[in-house]
């Protein structure tokens, strides 16, 4: 009775993610089944985004994604097949990507890389009680430490049942670490958060995406959720930073480690060793060198009420340099920098060098 009501769970949750998912692409249903079938017939291929430590410029983890190779040698993105995938097939791409990830890190220790590796678990996948004893068995096979890896789970999937909520302390128990990916998205309770052992919050990409859209709306929740991380004692890794400015406004915001198009594109595990020793990161600690930086910077001391004043004088202060870089024929924008760094600071200079930095980012 237990496995029947267990499997009416699953296929209901099927169900309502499939009613609730929006704008996939519709294929026709023999192209799908191609998709699926070559799932089955080795090609499965996962790619190795990495994930740098903002603070230091080094590589710490990769993420494991799931590609799809076509007997043509095209290469199919996650979101072209994924979302066609029934539990079962599901739970394979899960099994068939851990056992590929953890093999990575077998080859990367010989060549003396130490890197660590996370991958996404689908909710469904949680659903079955065999989930842990999978994870704990690969390790075994390959010889390595649980801490070694990490699983994700999206923030955007319910994780209600009692069985996911038991995989989740099993997997916990073994020492695995747990991510909860995409918070910010809209869907999860603090609630979930602060009750279920989650080592690491990843902060959504697509709330990332929208900062050149709504540069303080984005970098005020950005820069609160990276608090929360620090309050709940959590590792936080920012996603989505697609370039240097991005990169460079999370970290003044105190982001521990970023994920992304500004730093690494996803690629296959073969060429993630030399990428790593070439690596450097496009930042300089200290240093501003973009108007998202600087505006990050400004909203970081305004919001912390004492901006920029007496964290350090005008003339060391990164705006300084940053002005005088960028922009050294504006002499307002010197001006209200100045009357920032009085002795009582001045609110209206303030905001006025916030609208001056809003207008050069949204050039």
């Amino acid at each position: 009775m237990r496995e029947f009501e267990r499997g009416l769970q699953r296929r209901w949750e099927q169900i309502w993610q499939r009613c609730k998912a929006k704008n996939l692409n519709v294929l026709p249903e023999d192209q799908a089944q191609v998709y699926r079938q070559q799932i089955f017939m080795g090609g499965l291929v996962m790619f190795a985004q990495p994930v740098v430590d903002l603070r230091t410029g080094t590589v710490r983890s990769v993420e494991a994604l799931a590609r799809l190779r076509m007997p043509d040698g095209t290469i199919v993105a996650p979101g072209s097949f994924l979302p066609l995938l029934g539990y079962a097939e599901l739970d394979h791409v899960f099994r068939q990507g851990l056992d590929q990830a953890l093999k990575w890190l077998i080859t990367w220790n010989a060549q003396e890389l130490a890197l660590d590796v996370s991958i996404n678990l689908s909710p469904s996948t949680l659903f079955n009680p065999d989930c842990p004893a999978w994870v704990d068995g690969a390790l075994r096979h390959h010889g390595l430490a649980p801490h070694r890896l990490s699983i994700e789970l999206l923030e955007t999937e319910t994780v209600d049942s009692t069985t996911q909520r038991e995989s989740i302390e099993q997997l916990s128990h073994l020492g695995v670490r747990l991510a909860m990916d995409d918070l910010g998205s809209g869907y999860s309770s603090l609630e979930r958060l602060s009750t279920l052992p989650f080592d690491v919050i990843k902060i959504d990409q697509s709330l990332v995406a929208t900062m050149y859209k709504s540069p303080i709306y984005v970098l005020s929740f950005v820069g609160a959720l990276i608090q929360l991380g620090r309050d709940l004692e959590r590792e936080v890794v920012v996603e989505g930073l697609e370039d240097e400015a991005m990169v460079e406004a999370v970290a003044i915001l105190g982001a521990p480690f970023g994920q992304g198009y500004g730093l690494s594109r996803p690629m296959p595990p073969d060429a993630v060793p030399e990428w790593v020793r070439g690596f450097r990161l496009p930042i300089q600690s200290g240093h501003t060198r973009t108007a998202l930086g600087a505006l990050a910077y400004h909203w970081q001391f305004t919001h912390l009420g004492d901006p920029h004043h007496p964290v350090t004088d005008l003339e060391r202060c990164p705006m300084t340099q940053f002005l005088q870089e960028h922009a050294p024929q504006d002499n307002d924008a010197a001006k209200w920098h100045a009357r920032v760094h009085s002795e009582t600071g001045d609110e209206e200079a303030s905001r006025l060098l916030t609208q001056w930095l809003l207008r050069k980012i949204c050039l």
